[in-house]
C-alpha cells in the first residue's frame, strides 16, 4: 500500500528536526506509523506497539509532528503528557507545538498544552459528526454509499453513488431468482452454483 502524502511529510519534517537536534541527531529512530487509522483513541496497531516499547524502558524520546499526531482524546495525552511519560522517564517533544517536555520538568506543560489538546479533541468530535450527518443525508437523497458494490452489480463511473447491474453477473443472479422463485432452497441453489 502506498504511503499517505501527509505520512511522508511528517517524516522529512521529523527526519529534518532530528537531524538538527544535536543530543538527538546520532540516535537510532524507531517510527511507529498508522496511517489511515483515527488518532481519536490508542487502539492503533502502532501506538500500542509504541507504548509497550516505551513501558520496557526501550524508548527514551517521543518525537511527533503536533499532539494530534500521538493522539486526539486530551485526557488520555494529558495523563501520557504530564504523568506517564514522565514517571517513565520519556521525553516528549511536538515539533509544530514548540514542546519539549525537558523544559517542563517537575510541572505541567500548562493551559497553553491543555487548550491545544482540547482543541484536538473537539476538532475530532465535530468531524466526526460532520461525517455523520453528511452520510445521513446522502442515505436519504438515495445515494449508494459503501466503497464497493455487491454481487450482481457494479459502481457507475460518473457517479459512484449509483449502482448498475453487471451484466457479466446478471445471467447467475437471474438463475438464482427463477431457482428461488421454482421453490428451491438455498442449499438446492449453492450446490447447483457450485
Amino acid at each position: 500500500k502506498d504511503e499517505s502524502d501527509s505520512v511522508v511529510n511528517q517524516r522529512d519534517l521529523l527526519d529534518d528536526f532530528i537531524r538538527k537536534t544535536p543530543e538527538l541527531s546520532g540516535c537510532e529512530v524507531l517510527e511507529f506509523c498508522d496511517d489511515g487509522r483515527s488518532g481519536t483513541n490508542f487502539d492503533r496497531p502502532a501506538i500500542r506497539q509504541l507504548l509497550e516499547q516505551a513501558r520496557r524502558g526501550c524508548i527514551h524520546c517521543i518525537v511527533v509532528k503536533d499532539f494530534s499526531r500521538f493522539g486526539r482524546n486530551y485526557i488520555e495525552v494529558g495523563d501520557y503528557l504530564e504523568q506517564i511519560f514522565p514517571a517513565w522517564g520519556i521525553r516528549f517533544i511536538s515539533v509544530n507545538d514548540h514542546f519539549d517536555s525537558n523544559q517542563y520538568f517537575g510541572m505541567t506543560g500548562g493551559i497553553d498544552i491543555a487548550f491545544r489538546n482540547l482543541m484536538h479533541d473537539i476538532y475530532s468530535r465535530d468531524l466526526s459528526e460532520k461525517v455523520r450527518s453528511a452520510r445521513i443525508a446522502g442515505a436519504k437523497k438515495g445515494y449508494y454509499q459503501s466503497p464497493y458494490a455487491f454481487y450482481g452489480y457494479v459502481k457507475d463511473k460518473a457517479d459512484k453513488h449509483r449502482l448498475l447491474p453487471d451484466k457479466e453477473a446478471a445471467r447467475v443472479v437471474r438463475l438464482i431468482f427463477d431457482l428461488a422463485e421454482s421453490g428451491a432452497s438455498s442449499a438446492d441453489i449453492a450446490k447447483r452454483l457450485n
